[in-house]
């Protein structure tokens, strides 16, 4: 989960630099760096536990109008500032816009972290 949430800046590489062949090594990162690593042993990981969160989080499959599914939305909202900076090449905008939504990303992690540990998130999605 870590190599995937810290190597999401290399996502602008290609849109900065207008040469779509940087696309290809992107790419091939975000599609092989799952299968890299082993399952974990046990959920004592914050990582893993933000990533077994998710997925009950998202096991019904519908957008939930919470807190988490707020920081997510405004994550991605954020993403889409960097990518629109990028291809503007105004770097201070992408810094900006790039470390908003990591940010947001981890806020949304440890919000699923605390759903995975049973604590109160605001209005969990019914399992």
């Amino acid at each position: 989960m870590w190599s995937r949430v810290l190597t999401n800046p290399l996502v602008y590489v290609p849109v900065w630099t207008r040469r779509w062949r940087h696309a290809v090594p992107v790419t091939i990162w975000f599609t092989v760096n799952p299968r890299l690593f082993p399952p974990p042993h046990d959920d004592r990981a914050w990582a893993t536990r933000s990533v077994l969160g998710e997925q009950r989080y998202t096991a019904g499959g519908v957008l939930h109008a919470d807190l988490p599914g707020a920081i997510n939305a405004a994550s991605a909202a954020a993403f889409s500032v960097g990518l629109w900076a990028a291809h503007r090449r105004r770097l201070p905008l992408l810094l900006a816009g790039g470390g908003l939504a990591l940010a947001l990303k981890l806020a949304f992690l440890d919000r699923m972290v605390a759903l995975y540990d049973g604590r109160e998130v605001d209005h969990p999605p019914s399992t």
